[in-house]
C-alpha cells in the first residue's frame, strides 16, 4: 500500500467516528435547547496541541540506543466568566430567574413558583449561577519503537505509546441570590429560609446547586499503537490507533455541574493522523513547516444517573382515565425546570409533596459518540528552537440518552387538597414551574390521578449539548542533542472560546520537559 493511500485512509477513519450536528452547533442557544442539567467539559488531556508540541520530532526521529522517548507535562487551565455560560443551567437563556410565591407582589413577572421550593407564598427573590472550572495536572507519556525490541523488518517504524494523566478538577457553580421579600417564618421546621438553602435541601437527593466541588486522580490510561510512514527532513506522516481506559469515577447526579476527571468513565477508541510538510527548499539552516493533527475518540456507552425534565405534561383521557400523549403548549419543551416540581404518589395520601428531582433522576444509557480534536498551523525551526502558532478545534455531538429501566407511572404533579375527598392524592398535571394549575378531574368533575409516563420525560434535558470550541495557541520549545540522549523543554499557552453557550471559555498554560534515549 503506497503512502498516499495510507494518508487518505487515515484521514477518513479519523473523521468518520463522530457525526457532528452542525445545525445544532451553529444555532444560538435561544433557538433550541433552553435548559440542561448536565454539561460535559473538555478534559485537559484531550489537547492534541499540548501533547504534540515538539514531541512529534522526538517520537518519529529517535536517536538514542533504546529508541524510546519520554515527556512530562505540567498543565493548568481555568474558565473565563461568560454571560452565555451563566444561562446554561437555568432556562430560556436567562442569566437569573425570579422565584416568587402566589402571594408575592412580583407574581406576574416570576419565572418559578416559590412554593415548589418549600418557600412561603409571600417570598420573592432572584437566583443566578456563574459556572466556572479549574483543571490542573501532570501528564506522563512514554513512546517506544517496537522494532527496537522485536527485530522484524515488518515492525520497522511502528511504536507503542502510553499516557498516564494525573488530573484535578474543581467545578464552581457560584449560586447567588437577591432577596426582595425575605422569609419571616419557614413553612415548617427545617424548611428553606432563602434560595441558597432551597437549592441544597436535605430532602433533595439530586439536582442540588452548591458552591464548588473538587475531584482528583488518574483520569485514564491511554494506549496508542502507530507507525511513522514518513519522517525525514522535517516532513512527517504518521497514523495511530488506540484505546482510552477510564480509571476515574463518573459524575454524581446529586450535584449540578459535578466535576469529572477524564471522560466520565467511558471507554474510548482512538484513531489519529499527524502531518508536517516543509515549505522552504533549504531546511538545513532553518525550516518553515505547516502541520495538521487530527485525533478522533469514539466512546462506548455506559450507565449513569441523569436528572430529567418533562417534555410533555402528563395527561389522561377524562372518560376512561387512560394516559395519552399530549402536544406541548409552548415551544419544544413544555416545562423547563419541571425537575423541581412537587409530586404525589397514587397510593399515598394527599399533599405528599415528593421532590420531583428525586423521581426524575433516572439511570440512563449515555451514548457520547465521538469527540474530534484537530489542530493545524505553522512551525518555525531554527538551531534547536521551535516556535509553533496554531488553531485548534474540539467538537462532539449531543449525547443520546435511553432509559436503563422502566419508568414507574405512579407519580403525578401535586395538586391542592380536595375538601370533598381529603384522602385523595390529587394531581394538577397542567402545572409548570411558574404556575400551579387546577386539580385534574374527569368529565363528571370527579378528581382523577394523572400519572407521569415515560413518554413525558425529556431525555435531552439531561444530556450534554453538542459542542464546538475554537482555540488559538502558541508554544516555544528548545531541543538539544547528545551522544545517547536528546532533550527538550517547552512552554505554551492558549485561549479557547465555545460556539454559543455549549461549553466554557478557557485559558491555559503548559510546561513540558522530555527527550529521547
Amino acid at each position: 500500500m503506497n503512502k498516499r493511500r495510507v494518508v487518505i485512509i487515515g484521514i477518513l477513519i479519523s473523521l468518520s467516528g463522530p457525526i457532528i450536528n452542525l445545525k445544532g452547533l451553529l444555532n444560538p442557544c435561544c433557538e433550541h435547547d433552553r435548559h440542561r442539567s448536565f454539561m460535559f467539559t473538555r478534559p485537559i488531556v484531550q489537547n492534541i496541541a499540548l501533547i504534540q508540541a515538539l514531541w512529534h520530532s522526538y517520537i518519529y526521529e529517535k536517536q538514542g540506543p533504546a529508541r524510546a522517548s519520554l515527556q512530562v507535562i505540567g498543565v493548568a487551565q481555568e474558565s473565563i466568566p461568560a454571560r452565555a455560560t451563566n444561562s446554561y443551567f437555568l432556562f430560556n437563556c436567562k442569566e437569573e430567574v425570579l422565584i416568587a410565591g402566589d402571594a408575592a407582589l412580583t407574581i406576574q413577572d416570576r419565572d418559578a413558583r416559590a412554593e415548589w421550593f418549600n418557600l412561603p407564598s409571600t417570598f420573592s427573590g432572584t437566583f443566578a449561577v456563574r459556572p466556572q472550572q479549574r483543571q490542573w495536572g501532570v501528564l506522563l507519556e512514554y513512546n517506544q519503537d517496537i522494532g527496537n525490541l522485536i527485530k522484524l523488518d515488518v515492525l520497522k517504524g511502528y511504536w507503542i505509546d502510553v499516557t498516564v494523566p494525573f488530573l484535578g478538577v474543581r467545578n464552581s457553580v457560584h449560586p447567588t441570590q437577591r432577596i426582595m421579600t425575605p422569609v419571616v417564618t419557614p413553612i415548617a421546621p427545617g424548611a428553606p429560609v432563602d434560595l441558597l438553602t432551597a437549592f441544597d435541601q436535605p430532602d433533595w437527593c439530586y439536582g442540588k446547586f452548591v458552591n464548588s466541588r473538587s475531584k482528583a486522580g488518574i483520569a485514564e490510561i491511554i494506549i496508542r499503537f502507530g507507525k511513522a510512514y514518513m519522517s525525514e527532513h522535517n516532513n512527517q506522516v504518521a497514523y495511530y490507533s488506540g484505546v482510552r481506559v477510564p480509571t476515574s469515577t463518573q459524575q454524581r447526579a446529586e450535584f449540578v455541574f459535578d466535576p469529572v476527571v477524564g471522560n466520565n468513565e467511558h471507554i474510548g477508541f482512538i484513531t489519529g493522523v499527524n502531518f508536517q510538510v516543509v515549505t522552504n527548499r533549504n531546511d538545513y539552516e532553518y525550516a518553515t513547516c505547516v502541520f495538521l493533527n487530527i485525533e478522533n475518540s469514539f466512546f462506548m456507552s455506559n450507565i449513569q444517573r441523569r436528572t430529567l425534565d418533562l417534555l410533555y405534561n402528563p395527561d389522561v383521557d377524562p372518560q376512561n382515565g387512560i394516559p395519552v400523549n399530549t402536544i406541548p403548549a409552548r415551544g419544544l419543551s413544555q416545562s423547563p425546570w419541571s425537575r423541581y416540581l412537587l409530586l404525589n404518589k397514587n397510593d399515598g395520601g394527599p399533599l405528599q409533596n415528593i421532590p420531583a428531582v428525586n423521581v426524575l433522576t433516572r439511570e440512563v444509557h449515555v451514548h457520547p459518540y465521538g469527540m474530534v480534536d484537530a489542530a493545524f498551523g505553522i512551525r518555525f525551526l531554527y538551531h534547536g528552537w521551535e516556535l509553533e502558532l496554531g488553531y485548534n478545534i474540539w467538537a462532539h455531538p449531543a449525547e443520546h440518552l435511553e432509559l436503563a429501566h422502566c419508568f414507574p407511572a405512579v407519580y403525578g404533579i401535586a395538586g391542592t387538597k380536595d375538601p370533598n375527598n381529603p384522602t385523595f392524592p390529587t394531581t394538577a398535571s397542567k402545572s409548570t414551574i411558574d404556575n400551579l394549575a387546577v386539580n385534574d378531574v374527569n368529565f363528571n368533575g370527579d378528581p382523577i390521578f394523572v400519572p407521569i409516563g415515560a413518554h413525558d420525560l425529556d431525555l435531552r434535558s439531561g444530556a450534554a449539548k453538542d459542542t464546538l470550541t475554537h482555540k488559538l495557541y502558541g508554544t516555544v520549545n528548545y531541543g538539544w542533542g547528545g551522544h545517547t540522549f536528546d532533550g527538550f523543554l517547552g512552554i505554551g499557552g492558549w485561549w479557547e472560546m465555545p460556539q454559543c453557550n455549549t461549553a466554557l471559555q478557557l485559558y491555559g498554560l503548559w510546561l513540558k520537559i522530555g527527550g529521547s534515549f
